[in-house]
């Protein structure tokens, strides 16, 4: 192995927006600003994925004085948690309205005094609000199980919540996770790529390495003709695959990167050597993880394209110890 280039360079892409809501909020829609609208149109990758299904223990809920306590459950192969909570406020529309909390317990209802429903409290939209709030790390609420990751395109000003209610695969995948996860709550987390990268390394210890014109030419091309938001997403996209392997994914779960996968091209042309996909969630307090990666509010998937050619990476410099968590072709 050794190095071709006396530059070497990968590309680098980060989340720069981040939507997340239930599968079920997702199917049921509803109106939403423009700004979070334009936003949304932008989500071209999105992960499904699990945490405990959160459901309110009906008899321990008091709603007095605008305020609701109680307690949230959550089961983990079959035994319940339990949660306590107070102080969360909650104005009902009228003085005399009363709360119930039906079968399966996954939200209050208020009502008022004609039975007609008003406002309501889903325990899903509870437990994020106070685990942001609190900020206090991982917990079993804010841990979810990456099982797949896919992607998006749409025509026209679609929001991505519109795309994907349409989307044939993600109704397999919500399908199969309804019947294999029963216990569990399905998150669509949609995410948008706008904090593009180059990262370069300069290693003048590599006598053999070519420090010709070349050896710039090909850097500045790279910068003046990036691949195109198409081959982008799918670089996106299978990086992130592979690094998680989600239960669900097949196609690039272990195989990634190599010549042979079309998404690669771009990046093959321009010679690039490395991918970098970062995803940060710390803003939101919540940890995605997988059967291979440890729960992380920012996760970095580190994917060197040549090795395969026996060939240093942007990752590697002459007689240095190797980057750890390098996943190679």
């Amino acid at each position: 192995m050794k190095r071709k280039f006396v530059t070497e360079f990968g590309l680098g892409y980060m989340n720069s927006y981040t939507s997340m809501a239930t599968a079920h909020q997702l199917m049921l829609g509803g109106e939403m600003n423009p700004i979070d609208q334009e936003n949304l149109a932008k989500c071209h990758i999105y992960i499904i994925a699990a945490r405990p299904a959160p459901y309110f223990k009906p008899e321990t809920l008091k709603h007095e004085s605008d305020m609701l306590s109680g307690s949230v459950c959550y089961r983990i192969d079959g035994k319940e948690h339990e949660i306590p909570f107070e102080g969360y406020r909650w104005k009902l529309e009228d003085e005399a309205a009363k709360i119930d909390c039906k079968y399966p317990y996954r939200e209050i209802c208020s009502y008022n005094p004609d039975g007609k429903e008003g406002t309501y409290v889903p325990a899903s939209a509870l437990t994020i609000m106070y685990l942001r709030e609190e900020g206090s790390g991982v917990s079993d609420l804010n841990r979810y199980e990456v099982l797949y990751v896919g992607q998006a395109f749409g025509q026209g000003n679609r929001s991505a919540q519109e795309r994907l209610k349409s989307h044939s695969t993600l109704q397999k995948i919500l399908a199969m996770t309804n019947h294999d996860y029963p216990d569990k709550e399905i998150m669509i987390f949609m995410y948008q790529f706008e904090n593009d990268q180059v990262f370069t390394s300069i290693d003048g210890r590599a006598k053999d390495a070519d420090s010709s014109d070349q050896n710039e030419t090909r850097l500045m091309n790279t910068i003046k003709n990036p691949p195109n938001k198409q081959q982008k997403i799918g670089m996106i996209e299978a990086g992130l695959i592979r690094f998680f392997q989600p239960h669900y994914n097949e196609i690039f779960k272990i195989k990634f990167p190599s010549t042979k996968h079309k998404v690669l091209k771009s990046c093959y042309d321009l010679d690039v050597t490395s991918l970098i996909v970062e995803l940060d969630s710390t803003d939101l307090n919540y940890f995605l993880y997988s059967p291979t990666i440890a729960p992380r509010d920012h996760h970095i998937a580190k994917l060197d394209l040549v090795a395969s050619q026996k060939r240093y990476s942007f990752f590697h410099a002459t007689d240095f110890v190797e980057m750890p968590d390098i996943i190679k072709g």
